[in-house]
């Protein structure tokens, strides 16, 4: 080898080593920023030190609830390797916080996290990330325990406190649509397009008599109106399943935008061509009350959770039904844990939210069904039975007697 080569293959072999020790000094500049980012007391110890109501203020959650929540998930977050590293902690509590507030950026500047342009790229692949795991991990750990569909004495329970209630006999929970609007989604657009360039995720919700979510079915495009969303539902297929069997003998209520079905009272149709009865207006009073448990659940919804009510959430369809149903779980945590109306400034009227959705729909005729003639039946009968027979009666109507 001569002279030239040797020397050729020393400077190769120096400039290599310059090299590494760069890239060494960058990834140690890097780790160093980035501990000070995950270890700031702003987004793990800092919150906790802020009074129950500025906690509740930026959370919309107790701060019992939220550590039971960090010692519940924080064993499902596994370690990731990213640039930009958050601890188990920080993750948990910046997307609680975005549920709260609506957005990302707002909840990093509440916990004083600035993010230089050059960092901008590296946070946003991570923060996405993290956002994922955790509403996975909520998702995916806790949907089992905290949204169920009533068992047989549950149902029973349940149609006695909507019975007292309302006075309206066999009802175990209402029925209702909510429109999340989602940024325009790159396959089959026009299926979740509510309006010009708005899209949307049409939410299927059932409540109980105590606001307690006990069914969510969330990736409907928005363009479906609530009958087909209904009609094409998992949980009606599973009613359906048990009316069939003679297992299920009472009903939900829904407002006139569902199909009427023995498993599914709507009210009846009060268009001015021909007058409602004072039974049939008395069934349709009663049967409004019912409904607007729901209406108030989805109000609630919207109000403690912004993510769900104020913006066009830029995420992949399946992320945004999964955010919905975690909203749904820490709503019904909340009301198990009695703080559904801990601080009442946190819980805004959003009635024009609703308005506005609902007034981008199109309207249409509501199918019907081969039940939809036995839900006549019913509905029918619990007309006739209003102010007719004694209470002990009344409490004992079930759908199995009428058909």
């Amino acid at each position: 080898m001569d002279s030239a080569t040797m020397c050729a293959m020393v400077l190769l072999v120096q400039r290599l080593k310059r090299r590494r020790k760069l890239r060494e000094k960058l990834k140690k500049r890097k780790r160093s920023s980035v501990e000070q980012i995950t270890n700031s007391p702003l987004v793990v110890r800092g919150p906790f030190l802020l009074d129950d109501k500025e906690f509740y203020q930026k959370f919309r959650l107790s701060k019992e609830l939220v550590h039971q929540l960090l010692v519940d998930l924080t064993p499902h977050l596994r370690f990731t390797r990213q640039y930009i590293r958050f601890s188990s902690e920080a993750k948990i509590l910046l997307t609680l916080e975005l549920f709260a507030c609506g957005s990302m950026s707002e909840a990093l500047r509440n916990e004083g996290i600035t993010v230089s342009e050059e960092k901008k790229r590296c946070f946003a692949t991570s923060i996405a990330e993290f956002i994922t795991a955790t509403t996975e991990a909520i998702v995916e750990h806790l949907a089992p325990k905290w949204i169920q569909f009533p068992s047989d004495d549950q149902l029973e329970s349940n149609r006695k406190k909507f019975l007292a209630k309302f006075g309206l006999a066999g009802v175990i929970g209402a029925i209702d649509g909510m429109h999340v609007t989602v940024r325009r989604p790159p396959d089959n657009p026009a299926l979740y397009e509510i309006a010009p360039n708005m899209h949307s995720l049409n939410v299927q919700l059932i409540c109980d008599a105590d606001e307690k979510i006990v069914s969510v079915e969330p990736l409907n495009p928005g363009s479906y109106d609530e009958s087909r969303v209904w009609l094409s539902s998992k949980i009606r297929r599973n009613i359906l399943q048990e009316y069939e069997s003679k297992n299920f003998g009472y009903w939900i209520v829904g407002d006139d935008a569902y199909p009427l079905e023995p498993f599914l009272m709507t009210p009846f149709s009060d268009t001015g061509d021909c007058q409602l009865t004072g039974r049939q207006a008395l069934y349709n009073s009663l049967l409004k009350n019912v409904h607007g448990i729901v209406q108030k659940v989805r109000r609630q919804l919207r109000s403690r959770f912004k993510i769900l009510a104020y913006q066009t959430l830029c995420y992949n369809l399946n992320l945004v039904s999964k955010m919905v149903i975690a909203c749904c779980i820490l709503h019904n945590m909340c009301l198990s844990s009695g703080q559904s109306d801990m601080f009442d400034f946190a819980l805004e009227d959003l009635s024009n939210v609703d308005k506005d959705f609902e007034s981008s729909e199109a309207e249409g005729s509501v199918p019907t069904s081969s039940l939809t003639k036995k839900g006549l039946i019913v509905r029918d009968t619990i007309v006739q039975t209003l102010r007719d027979i004694p209470n002990q009666q009344v409490e004992a109507l079930n759908v199995f007697d009428v058909l």
